[in-house]
């Protein structure tokens, strides 16, 4: 450390530095104008101290940008010895590393490994949109897995992920094997295949649904979980009495209510239902 400036030094070389005299450390760490006359005697401790937080600092940012993957295949080291797995081989990194020892599973079309747990389609289409969920992984080799207990096997290692759901008209999701009505009016209908990356019959890019298998479809969007409102269901309802309409349309306490405030309750429901059905068929608003 001969000949080296103090303010060059760590805070552990100038501790070394020091020697019996108690001012010693006072000259090392203090410089320009500083002086005893100028500062206190423990000036020159909170100094050494600063420059220990800031070698701390140093040392941790390092750590962090420049040192990450020497700490993290440091770790992997000792886990892969505690554990019995493959040594690093020269020129690994964690990354190379993992990718060697890892068991290989199939992935998805964006390359992410299936998990356990997942849904998938299965790659013959038999399930359609209905799914399995990921139990088990078995490598049989040749690139070929299994990753259902019914034992079913993958000659790719690409699977599909089932159809994203997709929303009705009364904002439900439409799946297979349930009963939903269109708002044209037609219904009830039984839900088959949904798809989601193929054009519909007409050409619109819109999720659509094969509906009563019998060649018939229809866009997700157009349908619903309840009967739709029509002209000929207000046309009907305006003929009831008023209090089985509001019984039936508007509340059970229907015996509370006069005959003035029934009657009016009924016109003012009636009104909301036709703007409604208005509106959604492009009419008066």
């Amino acid at each position: 450390m001969t000949g080296k400036d103090p303010k060059d030094m760590t805070a552990s070389e100038l501790l070394r530095k020091v020697d019996r005299h108690p001012c010693s450390m006072c000259h090392l760490v203090m410089a320009g104008e500083e002086s005893c006359a100028t500062t206190a005697c423990e000036s020159w401790a909170y100094r050494l101290a600063d420059k220990v937080d800031a070698e701390l600092a140093q040392a941790t940012a390092y750590g962090i940008s420049e040192g990450f993957n020497s700490s993290l295949r440091a770790g992997a080291e000792l886990w892969a010895k505690a554990n019995g797995w493959p040594d690093f081989r020269d020129g690994d990194d964690f990354g190379q590393w993992l990718d060697r020892c890892a068991l290989p599973r199939p992935c998805y079309e964006n390359g992410e490994p299936v998990q356990f747990g997942d849904s998938f389609l299965r790659w013959d289409g038999k399930s359609g949109n209905d799914g399995e969920k990921v139990t088990e992984i078995t490598v049989r080799g040749g690139d070929c897995y299994r990753w259902s207990l019914n034992g079913d096997c993958c000659t790719s290692q690409l699977v599909k992920r089932p159809a994203p759901e997709v929303l009705g008209a009364d904002g439900l999701p439409v799946v297979a094997g349930e009963e939903v009505w269109s708002l044209s009016g037609t219904g009830p209908h039984t839900v088959g295949t949904v798809y989601t990356d193929i054009q519909a019959p007409d050409g619109r890019d819109c999720p659509w649904a094969d509906i009563d298998n019998d060649g018939t479809w229809a866009c997700v969007e157009s349908l619903t979980h309840t009967p739709p409102e029509t002209q000929a269901r207000i046309d009907d309802d305006a003929t009831l009495h008023p209090r089985v309409y509001y019984a039936e349309h508007i509340g059970h306490d229907v015996d509370l209510k006069d005959d003035a405030e029934v009657t009016e309750a009924m016109v003012r429901d009636l009104l909301r239902r036709q703007r409604e059905l208005d509106k959604r068929k492009g009419g008066a608003e």
